[in-house]
């Protein structure tokens, strides 16, 4: 992938200082473009990661190039089948099931080719245990009816594990990111 720099100047900048990142380095797109006649120019923080070159192409183009492709997210959206998700989404669905407790984890896997995502949230401890196959069915379609496809796993009050600070709430597993880097 070419960044064309002739009408939108594309640059990668580091999470952290925003500062621009060096050639050979990782860091977020951010985009600024260049023909604009009535309004600002605004650079636009697009969230990427990728990985930027600007070494000779066997294509020929001279323009600086992603040759591993955007490969991650600086925010907390991730993508499962070509949906962009929010755990802000996820969280307000359980919230707003009064027998649902405060506690919750998205476990992103992929089997073979496609993505799958597991909610697991608990009950609350008021909540009837004998009435955890009917809340599991609903947080299931509540989730289906706002567009996200998901399983459930609804668990005993207690049994996710508690953070002192920001949760952690999204885990991950499919190593998107290792195999494009070659991470390990």
């Amino acid at each position: 992938m070419h960044f064309w720099q002739d009408i939108v100047y594309a640059e990668l900048v580091d999470r952290e200082t925003h500062k621009r990142a060096p050639y050979g380095q990782e860091g977020v797109t951010v985009y600024t473009h260049l023909e604009r006649n009535s309004q600002p120019m605004i650079r636009f923080w697009a969230g990427d990661i990728a990985l930027w070159v600007n070494d000779p192409c066997p294509c020929g183009r001279t323009y600086p190039r992603l040759p591993k492709g955007i490969y991650g997210r600086a925010d907390d959206m991730f993508v499962i089948r070509g949906e962009n998700v929010y755990p802000s989404a996820i969280e307000n669905v359980i919230r707003g099931i009064k027998e649902m407790g405060d506690e919750f984890r998205i476990v992103i896997t992929r089997e073979k080719t496609m993505d799958e995502m597991t909610v697991q949230a608990e009950r609350s401890p008021q909540a009837d245990p004998t009435i955890m196959p009917e809340l599991k069915s609903r947080l299931a379609g509540e989730l289906k009816s706002r567009g996200l496809r998901a399983v459930v796993q609804l668990m005993e009050p207690g049994t996710l594990e508690r953070t002192e600070f920001k949760a952690k709430r999204v885990m991950d597993q499919r190593r998107i990111h290792d195999e494009i880097t070659g991470r390990k």
